[in-house]
């Protein structure tokens, strides 16, 4: 039987690739507390991304929703659609709610901070803003002294943690870290915890530097690619820390759900970073649910989090919502992944031993055999038949169109009230 819980922090972390943790099989020492988490926990090993990038993501991940079903996401300037139901907006009036983070495209400039009571995005102040050159070089200072271009995770900690023990009743708080977001900036003793030569500050900021300037990064060597590597990695470590000094101060009835936003790449289909293509190692993320212990091979993604959330605070979940609880696994034969750019769009649907890939944008189709090419290597899609899973990605495609088209009948209806006499 599942316990209803006073609180559920729903913990994500940006650009954190599942298989550079130890529980997802990865053999450097990078999340020691997240591993010893996950062994009393429930974690998908299936666990995909609603989409490549921070803001393909995020508006699925808080609404249940796909990115293809409301419009948003094609440039900087578009906020959130209004017609996604945010866990937020959901809670008002029911259960009080908070959100603190330091990724500027989750900001309250963007609509992320709707029906939240407490909303922390940590953006550059007008007070600062007017410092002009002189707050420029503070922060330019600030960087070349080691402070990184996000809030710590540590003072995420100070200040979420202090809102929950100011609360009476039920509460969700929403925390999300930048700590292995490029450029990896990782204190020095994290590199020694995983055991690997340290590296000098200037270096890091000029290797930070090039991978962010460097468009498909061709002008950095695999001697620098196996530097970001090791980075990377002490970044996650740092997370690590950071986060189990969060759960540490957790009452026990509060339940916690872990994942990410999406992964990184370093050269393994010949790019860095995070860009528009839907391969593992930018999709396949972590999921980790501390309702109850246990492995589980169904396939799940962002759209199910916020429903495990509710279902965690024994409240109803919203039929707007696509996703189901996690706390008892769905049925599912695979999960979808999009990447919405203007026409073209690329669906991936992703099973437990298959990936394939819908890609309108480079006009082609791919297949891999997960369970023996787990590094997606070998398209296989001249030889497989393909019909199944391309019906399965239109007949996904088509309920997004409707879903759009009835966000659009809605705003028309709307419209039509505004100018009836």
């Amino acid at each position: 039987m599942v316990r209803s819980y006073r609180g559920v922090v729903l913990v994500t972390v940006d650009s954190l690739r599942a298989d550079h943790m130890g529980c997802y099989g990865y053999e450097r020492d990078t999340t020691p507390f997240l591993d010893d988490f996950a062994r009393s926990s429930l974690l998908f090993e299936n666990a995909t991304s609603a989409g490549p990038r921070t803001s393909s993501s995020f508006p699925c991940l808080l609404s249940s929703s796909y990115l293809s079903s409301y419009p948003y996401g094609r440039n900087r300037e578009e906020r959130l659609s209004k017609e996604r139901l945010l866990i937020s907006e959901y809670l008002e009036d029911k259960v009080k709610t908070a959100g603190f983070h330091s990724n500027p495209l989750l900001s309250k400039y963007y609509g992320y901070d709707r029906g939240f009571d407490r909303f922390e995005d940590y953006l550059i102040t007008d007070s600062t803003k007017k410092a002009g050159k002189l707050g420029k070089l503070k922060r330019v200072m600030e960087l070349l002294f080691g402070k990184p271009p996000f809030t710590p995770g540590e003072q995420i900690n100070r200040d979420a943690l202090e809102w929950m023990d100011s609360v009476d009743g039920k509460f969700f708080t929403w925390i999300h870290y930048m700590e292995p977001h490029m450029p990896y900036l990782p204190p020095s003793s994290y590199l020694d915890k995983i055991g690997v030569d340290r590296i000098n500050h200037f270096k890091k900021l000029w290797l930070g530097k090039k991978l962010d300037n460097s468009g498909q990064r061709k002008d950095i060597d695999e001697k620098e690619v196996e530097l970001l590597v090791d980075l990377y990695d002490a970044c996650i470590r740092y997370v690590d820390d950071i986060i189990k000094e969060l759960v540490k101060s957790l009452p026990e009835d509060v339940a916690l759900i872990f994942t990410a936003d999406h992964g990184e790449a370093f050269r393994e289909h010949g790019f860095l970073a995070h860009q528009d293509y839907l391969y593992d190692e930018v999709i396949h993320i972590p999921m980790i649910v501390s309702e109850r212990n246990g492995k589980d091979e169904t396939p799940v993604g962002h759209v199910d989090a916020v429903p495990t959330a509710l279902d965690l605070l024994d409240e109803e979940i919203p039929e707007k919502y696509v996703g189901e609880s996690l706390l008892d696994p769905p049925k599912r034969e695979g999960m979808f992944t999009e990447w919405v750019g203007g026409e073209k769009q690329q669906t991936a649907y992703r099973g437990r031993d298959f990936k394939y890939i819908l890609d309108g944008k480079r006009g082609r189709e791919e297949f891999y055999d997960l369970g023996k090419d787990p590094e997606e290597q070998d398209d296989i899609s001249s030889s497989v038949d393909l019909v199944k899973y391309r019906k399965a990605v239109l007949e996904h495609k088509e309920k997004q169109k409707r879903r759009r088209s009835e966000s659009e009948k809605r705003k028309i209806d709307e419209k039509i009230k505004d100018i009836s006499i």
